[in-house]
């Protein structure tokens, strides 16, 4: 599944109570298109704002809108089928709660705001690419995650919370900016350089561990962080 998001606040949440594959609330400038390839194998779900009307859109929105927040895109995906779920980030907030989807590979290229985004556990294990733009990014990783996540830093903060008893291991390289990994974590190897820094780092359980995170950070410019916290869901 396609999405690729335009202007002002965009979000992803799991569907409730429906049979349905996608459903979507859009408020837009411009145009999209939704296309649905109805392979009994696998079915193929495009949602995007086209490419030549992008830029026309954030300039119209920017003169018919006091407020980006009113353009938005809330769109719920079913719980129930395996996606490879790749996300092109548009101008604006991103919220992506994948926490309840099964997802098989998700990809997701940022585009200029913040983004907040909550991985799933997922039936078996999977891999995330992330490719960070301009502004922060957060994702949240739930408790028996399992999960390779690849990271290219943009511009801004990137933020990785974990569960605080997680097996993890974060072998990163940071340009300019700084990296902080918890204090529990064992350094396996690493140096610091005139500019940035580089290492491997690991939790103490990673090892004997049948569910693992797997982070692997190529930095930009800005901070990189990965911190334990303690999540209610």
């Amino acid at each position: 599944m396609f999405i690729r998001f335009s202007t002002g606040l965009n979000t992803i949440n799991p569907l409730v109570a429906s049979e349905n594959l996608i459903e979507a609330d859009v408020n837009y400038v411009g145009e999209i298109e939704f296309v649905v390839e109805d392979d009994p194998t696998k079915p193929t779900v495009v949602l995007r704002q086209l490419d030549n009307s992008l830029k026309r859109t954030v300039k119209t929105a920017r003169g018919v809108m006091g407020d980006k927040d009113e353009l938005r895109w809330d769109v719920r995906l079913s719980p129930d089928v395996p996606l490879h779920l790749n996300v092109n980030g548009g101008v604006g907030k991103m919220e992506l709660n994948l926490a309840g989807l099964n997802l098989t590979q998700f990809d997701y290229q940022s585009g200029v705001g913040a983004a907040e985004i909550t991985l799933p556990l997922g039936e078996s294990r999977y891999a995330a690419d992330v490719e960070a733009g301009v502004g922060s990014t957060t994702l949240t990783l739930l408790e028996g995650s399992d999960v390779d996540l690849d990271i290219s830093g943009g511009v801004g903060r990137t933020r990785i919370v974990i569960p605080p008893n997680a097996a993890v291991r974060v072998e990163a390289a940071v340009g300019v900016g700084g990296l902080n990994v918890p204090g529990h974590f064992n350094k396996e190897e690493g140096a610091r350089h005139l500019i940035g820094e580089r290492g491997i780092w690991q939790t103490e359980n990673y090892e004997s561990a049948e569910r693992r995170i797997d982070i692997t950070f190529e930095g930009g410019i800005g901070k990189f962080e990965v911190v334990a916290e303690a999540q209610v869901v």
